[in-house]
Order: structure tokens, then sequence, then C-alpha cells
């Protein structure tokens, strides 16, 4: 056979290797198959360090003969799919590792090499274990059928979550989460996310006794106070979150919140709010408070008092001048109409042309003299007694008249008692 033949019956064996390849083999000599994620556990635990908190994820696994391997494949829920590791290998067969989330974390001596983002992001709680062990230069792959369940460290207290460095000679203070966190989602470098820092005055007096008393929900009132608060809000990069004083006067005595979370990224970061305490002390803040002297109101700032002072006292001021100046206006008033009415009463009196004011003035007329009855008179050249007056009617007319007179009379007896009553009334009304 020819070299020609030779190299042309190579190449047909290499493209009948590949079209006859396996399933399992996804490289030259690589294999991978599915393992069962009994005795799989992923623990994690938080260590304190001068720099902050520090996540350690460490791996069990069940026991096996042999040298192998083990990675890390994180996805966000139960049902997510196993990662394509063909993705991932290089051409010697080895896979590309990072500590990043969405990648293929290496766990050297069963340690999850893993950003600490894992523990500020939102989801990412279950994962792929994936274990390999190199024979005769072959490496071979094994990855659990499902995800296993990774618990994330519970949070903080409240209080607790982020630590407050005072700097007073700079006048600033520093925050830094009290919890494992990192930089950027997808990257290993630091200083990549927002806090969102709130500095307040606590003014409500309930929320203060709260907080004296160390009610077991006193920082949960305090949290929801300092959102309601509308106060400057300060973002900082939480690799030097740093705010100065400059926009905030403290108060001496006064107690103060410092409200912090990380600002969200698109909801790739969890919800992780704390609320600090603090009280102020020669201008500044201090972390220890002294309950005897602390308060919910400013106590050396007396301006708001005398302004308020002064303002009740030119109120009062000016009422009595009103009042003053009203009285004097209505005595005037009075006066002027008492005398308006005793001249009209005087000029009445003394008119005259008017009756009935002073009855010796203007006496009764005499009672008429009393006529003899007219004697009965023929009726002469008087037929059917025409033109006749009727002599006997006339005694009744006179007895009318005297009636008349006698209650003339008693209306002049009455006289003096109304002029009296009516000297009365004008009397009770001056």
């Amino acid at each position: 056979m020819t070299k020609k033949n030779n190299l042309l019956y190579l190449v047909f064996l290499f493209l009948l290797s590949i079209v006859f390849l396996p399933n399992d083999v996804h490289a030259l000599g690589t294999t991978i198959t599915d393992i069962s994620n009994d005795e799989f556990v992923i623990e994690t635990t938080v260590k304190s360090k001068s720099n902050g908190k520090q996540l350690n994820m460490k791996l069990s696994v069940p026991k096996v003969s042999g040298d192998y391997s083990y990675y890390t494949y994180f996805v966000k829920s139960s049902s997510d799919s196993k990662p394509n590791l063909n993705k991932y290998l290089k051409s010697d067969g080895t896979l590309k590792v990072s500590s990043a989330l969405g990648g293929i974390n290496y766990a050297p001596s069963k340690t999850v090499a893993i950003d600490n983002d894992w523990y500020l992001a939102n989801g990412y709680e279950y994962a792929y274990i994936i274990r390999c062990i190199k024979k005769n230069n072959k490496y071979n792959y094994e990855i659990t059928q499902r995800p296993i369940a990774v618990k994330k460290p519970d949070l903080p207290l409240l209080n607790e979550r982020y630590k407050i460095t005072l700097k007073k000679e700079f006048n600033k203070i520093v925050v830094t989460p009290n919890f494992p966190y990192g930089g950027g989602l997808g990257s290993s470098s630091y200083g990549n996310h927002q806090l969102s820092i709130k500095v307040g005055m606590i003014t409500d007096a309930n929320l203060f006794e709260r907080l004296k008393n160390n009610a077991t929900d006193a920082y949960d009132s305090v949290l929801n106070y300092a959102k309601g608060n509308n106060v400057k809000v300060y973002n900082v990069s939480d690799s030097s979150a740093e705010v100065v004083f400059t926009d905030i006067k403290i108060e001496d005595d006064v107690l103060y919140y410092i409200y912090t979370t990380y600002l969200d990224a698109n909801n790739e970061y969890r919800k992780i709010d704390g609320v600090s305490v603090l009280m102020g002390q020669d201008g500044f803040l201090v972390d220890t408070i002294d309950w005897e002297v602390a308060s919910y109101q400013v106590k050396n700032d007396s301006s708001g008092l005398l302004i308020f002072g002064a303002a009740v006292a030119i109120i009062i001021f000016v009422l009595i001048i009103y009042i003053k100046i009203k009285d004097k206006k209505e005595a005037k008033m009075v006066k002027k109409s008492k005398e308006d009415f005793m001249n009209k009463f005087m000029n009445s009196v003394n008119d005259p042309n008017r009756q009935g004011i002073n009855p010796q003035d203007n006496p009764p007329p005499p009672p008429p003299q009393q006529q003899p009855p007219m004697p009965n008179m023929p009726n002469q050249n008087m037929p059917n007694n025409q033109n006749m007056p009727n002599p006997n009617g006339y005694p009744n007319n006179m007895n009318g008249y005297n009636n008349g007179m006698n209650n003339y009379n008693n209306g002049m007896n009455g006289y003096p008692n109304n002029y009296n009553n009516y000297n009365n009334n004008n009397n009770n009304r001056f």
C-alpha cells in the first residue's frame, strides 16, 4: 500500500471514530457520567477577620478510593439544569475554573473557592457537585444528578449587621458590613457594591422609650422609622463607605440612627437592611448611650423656644390693646347714646305742646254741668215726630259721658306709675 493510500486510510479511520464516538466521551480520553447525590453536603460558616467577615464553605463527600478533585457549580433554584461541561473543558481535558458565580468553582482540599458575593446575591442556594479522577492520562468526570441545597449563614442581628467606625477628628464615620461580602457580582474585585446610608435624629417619644426599655422589637421600629424619615441619603462604595458630616449638625444628648442597605442591582442583591443607634456628645456621635441624660428632644438649642415665647407675648399684647380700644369705643358709644336720649327726653318734657307728660300741667277738663231734664213737650207742628230729638235719650248720653271721664281719670292715675317705670328702665340702661 502506498504512502498516499495509507494516509487516506488513517483519515478514514479518524472520521469513523468521530462518527461512532460514545455519548459519554466528550474529548479525547475524557468521559462524563452521572452519580448519585447521596452523602454530598456543603457546610457554610463565617469567620471573623480584621478587615471583616470571611465565608468558609466546606464540602463533605462519600468515601471513594482514588485521588479525586472536586468542583461546584451553583444555580439559583433546584430546577436549574446541570452545566454542559464541554463548555468548560480545555484542550488538555482539564476544566476552566473561577471563583465567580455562574462558573465552575474549584474546591481544593474540599474547600469551595467562591466569592463572598454568594452570600450577598439573591438565590444560588443550590449546587451541582463535580468530581474528577485521572487514570491512564484520561480525565473521568462525574456530576451529581441533581443540585444539592446549600444554606446561607444567618444574618447578624438588625443592629449588628453593619459596623460603625467613628472618626471624630475627621468628622466622619465609616460603615463596614458585618457579614461576608465581596466585590461586584460575577467579579472577584472588591469595592463594586454601593451602600445607601441615612443618618437622622430620633425625635419620637414612643420609639425613644422602646429603646430605653430594650423592647424586643425596638430596632424593627427604628428601621421603619428610618425608612420613612426624609433625610439626605449617602450612596458610597462598600470598599470605603465614609460619611462626612458636612451637612449634619449633631446635637448633644440626642439619639441618632444610622440606616444602611445595599443598593439593588437589577434584583441581584439580597435586601440586607441594618440600623445602629448612637448618641450625640460634644458635637459628634458615641456608641455608648447614657440613658440618664439621653433625650428625644434638643435640649441645648433654646432659640426655637425663645422665638415661640416672643410670638406669644406679641399676640397677648395685641389682644390687650385691641380689648382696651374696643372698650373705649363702646364706652363712648354708650355715653353718647345716653346723652342723646336724655337730650331727647328733656326736650320732650319741656315741649309746651306735648300733653300727658305732667298731669299738673295738663289737668283734666272739669266735668260738664248736669243739665235739668227737659220737660215733655207736645208734638206740635211736627207731624209724625219728624226732626224731633229724643228727650229720653239725653240722660243716657250723659251717663256715657260720665263713664268716659271716669276712664280718663283712671288713666291719669296710672300715668305716674308708668312714668316711674320709665325712669327706672332708663336708669338701668345706663
